[in-house]
């Protein structure tokens, strides 16, 4: 049963337009009829059979030999398709006998190749008969595409020349064994429609595109002017974030910046443009005032920060002592510059602990794998039976995996400098106990931690402490090492610490936008028993709140530092192990 009210599409219009089309010479129906024959068109056993979905189509095949061959031995019949039963296809048989066979012995493409580059008309005339026997057209309010498929390159290359010579830029690829010939350009379209004799299938595509640029244009100038009013908004709750910060501290200020202040907060909505004509002012003198607020408010927020990492113990304002000797090495520099400035976020962080637990030391390979999306990822805590968790996960642009490897051997032999980079305020020495095992070039980088202990003292919170940190291979560990390689870990390091802060830790990283994401866990309360990674904790017993938050604040701080320094200190000491 056929279905009326199906939406015809727009290049069925434009055939059936082209149905009833006809060239006024033999010459031009000789051209359209080789054409329709070269692209749709197979040979078999002394005839041409042309296969078309479309009836009026093939009508005009049986049209145009009737008028350019008066003897032609044609027949007609209807075939389904093998790929659906349901869909019918019309043959159009042409047998191929004295002047049928001289016409079509050889290529239209071949034997009137001259002619039709001299003559636009019979170029004319074997577009149209090109593009209804394998072309199709957009519909003129979608993106702009047409295009004619033809299965040899050399009709193909011949169907591009006569585009040339009407000024059409025409581009062809290859795609499944055949090659198409293609406009992209609205107005190449509208010229070859032009071109083929379509002036109804014109009109209505030229309409549509009008429709179509008008309905662009608008949707510009509203984009554009949402996106104005969006950066006024923000530029105004920007300046009343300033002037709220600056009046808590109430500073001595020149009269213009206070009515400049006292208008902004009375006008919150308001441009610039608006605000500077209620001061007075023109809106470039405006701005520079806005500047100066902003340059004070960015001094307190300085301050504030600075007052904060006081208060949790992470600003110091002492750096650990180096030698003489570490002062001359080329990444003392590192030891020398500011520390690295902590994520806001993370800092709120620290004052209460996460209300949701990390994964568990049991259910490791689901941090590892990335499925532990429902756990803590940045934070820390205690866990029901008493032991902590620490949790983070530090974005580091610019970093490589193979850095990171490279860092956690590196840092480990050699100056005690190297260590002191990465915290300058906490960091006293790494000292790996296997030094000629991480110095061997032959054992893969990110091999070079496994079994090897490092003897660290550094301060996590409650002045310097010894740590033994012994480093596992991961199947020793625990984890699976099938997980190692994929999308949510690309490498790792993993151990168990002994001293003042038993505890198992581990750090993965994997490729993040340009970057690694590099994810940290720490177990506190568990160490190695006879080969075995086990909880120490008696009972009833509770890690103290304070000992996990201070790991918590020290692994934010250093690896916020790393994070910055790593791919400049890399690439000058990659060589120098």
């Amino acid at each position: 049963m056929i279905n009326l009210t199906r939406k015809l599409s727009y290049s069925y219009e434009v055939k059936s337009e082209l149905t009833r089309i006809y060239g006024r010479t033999s010459k031009l129906l000789s051209a359209e009829l080789a054409a329709m024959i070269e692209v749709g068109a197979i040979k078999i056993d002394g005839r041409l059979e042309f296969l078309n979905p479309n009836a009026p189509v093939a009508r005009k095949v049986v049209s145009l030999t009737k008028k350019v061959f008066k003897n032609a031995k044609i027949e007609v019949a209807a075939v389904r398709t093998k790929i659906s039963n349901k869909m019918m296809k019309y043959a159009v048989r042409i047998f191929l006998t004295g002047e049928t066979e001289k016409f079509f012995g050889e290529p239209f493409s071949t034997k009137y190749f001259d002619k039709v580059l001299t003559r636009p008309s019979l170029g004319a005339a074997y577009l149209r008969g090109a593009f209804l026997a394998g072309g199709s057209v957009n519909r003129p309010e979608k993106r702009n595409h047409l295009e004619i498929v033809f299965a040899t390159e050399q009709s193909a290359e011949f169907a591009k020349n006569i585009l040339k010579l009407f000024d059409l830029p025409a581009n062809h690829y290859l795609r499944r064994e055949n090659f198409i010939v293609y406009l992209k350009e609205g107005d190449s379209i509208c010229d070859f429609l032009g071109i083929i004799g379509v002036e109804n299938s014109l009109d209505r595509f030229e309409v549509a595109r009008n429709v179509k640029e008008v309905r662009a244009m608008v949707n510009r100038i509203v984009n554009c002017e949402t996106a104005n009013l969006n950066k006024t908004i923000d530029a105004a709750q920007r300046q009343i974030d300033d002037i709220k910060l600056i009046r808590k501290y109430n500073p001595n200020l020149e009269d213009y910046l206070i009515d400049t202040m006292k208008f902004r907060l009375k006008n919150p909505d308001d441009t610039t443009a608006e605000l500077a004509a209620k001061l007075f002012v023109s809106k470039q003198g405006l701005l520079y005032r806005f500047r100066i607020i902003h340059n004070l408010a960015e001094a307190f927020r300085y301050m504030e920060y600075v007052e904060r990492l006081k208060k949790m113990n992470l600003l110091k304002g002492k750096k650990v002592g180096v030698s003489l000797e570490e002062k001359t090495l080329p990444y003392y520099k590192y030891f020398e510059r500011d520390l690295s400035k902590i994520p806001d976020e993370k800092l709120a962080l620290i004052d209460e602990p996460s209300k949701i637990p990390a994964v568990t030391f049991d259910n490791k390979n689901l941090y590892l794998a990335g499925d532990d999306g429902d756990y803590c990822q940045v934070g820390y805590g205690l866990f029901d039976d008493g032991t902590g968790f620490v949790c983070n996960e530090t974005y580091m642009p610019k970093v490589k995996g193979e850095m990171l490897d490279w860092w956690f051997a590196w840092h480990s032999v050699g100056s005690d400098l190297r260590y002191k980079i990465w915290d300058p305020e906490d960091h006293y020495f790494a000292r790996a106990d296997n030094v000629d095992y991480v110095c061997n070039e032959k054992i893969p980088v990110n091999q070079k931690t496994w079994s090897v202990t490092h003897y660290i003292l550094e301060d996590v919170g409650f002045g310097a402490s010894l740590i033994e940190l012994h480093f596992k291979r991961p199947s020793d560990f625990g984890f699976d090492e099938k997980i190692i390689g994929s999308d949510k870990c690309q490498s790792l390091v993993c151990g168990v610490g002994k001293g003042d802060l038993a505890a198992a830790m581990c750090h993965k990283w994997y490729q993040h936008k340009n970057g690694v994401m590099f994810c940290s866990r720490f177990w506190i309360g568990y160490t190695e028993v006879d080969g075995k990674i086990t909880k120490i904790l008696p009972e009833g017993v509770k890690v103290p709140l304070e000992v996990v938050r201070g790991l918590y604040a020290h692994n934010i701080k250093e690896f916020t530092n790393l994070a910055a320094i790593l791919p400049e200190v890399y690439a000058e000491n990659k060589n120098n192990f």
